[in-house]
């Protein structure tokens, strides 16, 4: 990854494994750098989406946890699940 705030976010959680840490740690990094929360916000859910990270809620709050490549996933989005479909389908 590059030198992005998201690239940024995930150094900052990954340096806290196995601990998770609150999203407003991570706000307000973005907000040194000069960012909005809301984009830090959506950067954190695309490393979700992407397998990177663990997101919990406690008492309203979101809290992230690097997930180490071992325990990755991948996440397939509803076309990638139908286009798997269609191959066993054509077999």
């Amino acid at each position: 990854m590059f030198n992005s705030l998201k690239s940024k976010s995930l150094q900052r959680i990954k340096a806290e494994y196995p601990n998770w840490v609150g999203g407003i740690v991570i706000e307000q990094m973005a907000l040194n750098l000069n960012f909005k929360p809301s984009n830090v916000s959506r950067r954190l859910r695309e490393l979700k989406r992407d397998g990177y990270l663990e997101v919990r809620y406690m008492n309203g709050y979101a809290e992230y946890k690097y997930r180490p490549s071992q325990e990755r996933e991948p996440i397939l989005t509803k076309e990638q699940e139908e286009i798997n479909i269609l191959k066993l389908a054509c077999r």
